[in-house]
């Protein structure tokens, strides 16, 4: 008869964004104040976390009040090689998005041009993308495994490559660890999400294995429509980062940050930025942005802001998978003097900020269900949700929605009256999106846990 251990371990894989903390979080906040006998780590499958993390701080420092060790590839470097850990840290220190905005600049008009030194550029990124794959090379897996030893992992679903991959998927074979998969945004966008974990001839033709389930975020969801003979591996979670205890263990943790009495309180608005590139998709994709289009929204907004008079610090949260110099390109060729940039996640910024400003995006879910208003601008993105029923009913629950940017500046008034009258203007807002997702997703996620640990 096998031993039982003191603690269960668990096992968060990262590997592409911070998007992927942000359905895991919050969960693990409850987790850890419910079961105490549990060993959590997260591991980051890169060669330094801040490749993923960049800038933030709040998940380290969240993690570490939780008492979750993070790991990184580094920290598993062979023996005879650790030494080069401190120089592998200072070379990869940076997120491979942050090279876009070498590739472009602003006329004098604010025009986006292009360089013409591209291909400088292109060979930089790659030479350090071929250095990565050789230092990789040098990680042992073996006692990374070892070391975490987890009992079940916690593994988001997304089409990924990234190096490590097949190592961690033979370690669940070989040793009956089990697999939770996760999503990474609170609704597929296209209504289903492709299931898939190890190899089909390793799962006797099946997408998934025995040991490993799914935790769906919306109920509506199509993805095991696919899979019908899989239906018994899937657990509505809901989506944890929206519930109502967990918004208020942000507003008690960072009450701090609203204590700003001296002088005339200055109104924040945060613009959460979607994933752009610098040139409108041919290719009939509408997942992401183009820089002009981003451009234009921000610059209608300054111009709002200086039309109504308004003392307020525009904020701009970028998509994890922008570059940080790109939005710093922009904001200087706008008429705008009061902006910042904030590499916080949204969890830390509900508290801060007294509206929002996006485009359609599951993003905006959150603000919105926390109570503040927001206000969501029409854009070529938007295409992408009116392919699926579920998801055009979700954004049509909007309140204070954009059309065009001629219309901004009278929706921008409205928020502002509402802000500053301190009402709850936003109530039908979020009653609608609590039909999509209703409160007790971390309950949920806790009882199905302690379920699947036996």
């Amino acid at each position: 008869m096998a031993v039982r251990r003191n603690k269960e371990k668990v096992l968060v894989v990262v590997y592409k964004a911070t998007s992927e903390l942000d359905f895991i979080i919050p969960f693990i906040w409850k987790l850890r104040n419910n079961l105490s006998k549990v060993d959590i780590s997260i591991l980051y499958c890169v060669l330094d976390k801040k490749m993923i993390l960049r800038k933030s701080l709040f998940y380290t420092k969240e993690l570490a009040k939780m008492n979750v060790t993070e790991y990184d590839y580094s920290d598993f470097i062979i023996k005879p090689l650790a030494f080069l850990e401190p120089l592998i840290r200072k070379l990869f220190f940076f997120s491979f998005w942050d090279f876009t905005s070498l590739h472009f600049g602003f006329s004098q008009r604010g025009r986006i041009r292009k360089k013409t030194f591209q291909f400088f550029v292109i060979f930089q990124r790659k030479m350090l993308r071929i250095m990565e794959k050789i230092l990789n090379k040098i990680i042992s897996f073996k006692t990374m495994l070892r070391c975490l030893k987890p009992d079940i992992i916690f593994f988001p679903l997304r089409n990924y490559v990234f190096y490590g991959k097949d190592k961690i998927y033979k370690y669940t074979y070989e040793n009956d660890v089990k697999v939770v998969l996760y999503p990474h945004s609170p609704f597929p966008s296209s209504g289903r999400y492709s299931l898939h974990y190890g190899y089909r001839e390793w799962n006797k033709g099946e997408v998934i294995p025995e040991f490993c389930c799914y935790w769906s975020s919306l109920r509506e969801e199509l993805t095991f429509d696919n899979y019908p003979q899989l239906q018994d591996r899937n657990f509505y979670a809901g989506y944890p980062g929206n519930d109502l205890e967990w918004f208020d263990y942000l507003k008690s943790d960072y009450n701090r940050l609203l204590n700003n009495d001296d002088g005339e309180k200055q109104l924040k608005c945060l613009f959460i930025a979607r994933r752009f590139v610098l040139d409108e998709p041919n290719d009939g994709s509408y997942d992401y942005m183009y820089l002009e289009e981003v451009l234009d929204i921000l610059t209608s907004l300054a111009d709002c802001f200086k039309k109504l008079n308004l003392n307020i610090e525009l904020v701009i949260k970028p998509h994890p998978q922008n570059d940080f110099n790109s939005i710093k390109k922009m904001m200087n060729c706008i008429d705008c003097s009061n902006w910042s940039i904030t590499y916080q996640p949204i969890y830390q910024e509900l508290v801060k900020n007294d509206f929002f400003v996006s485009v359609p995006s599951g993003i905006t879910l959150i603000p919105a269900l926390y109570g503040k208003p927001v206000i969501l601008i029409n854009c070529s993105v938007k295409k992408l949700f009116e392919r699926w029923s579920v998801t055009k009913k979700i954004f049509s629950g909007a309140q204070f929605y954009v059309d065009e940017l001629s219309q901004l500046e009278d929706v921008v008034g409205k928020v502002i009256d509402c802000v500053e009258r301190d009402t709850d203007c936003v109530r039908k807002e979020k009653e609608h999106y609590r039909g999509y997702f209703p409160d007790g997703s971390l309950g949920n996620c806790l009882n199905e846990f302690k379920k699947l640990m036996g």
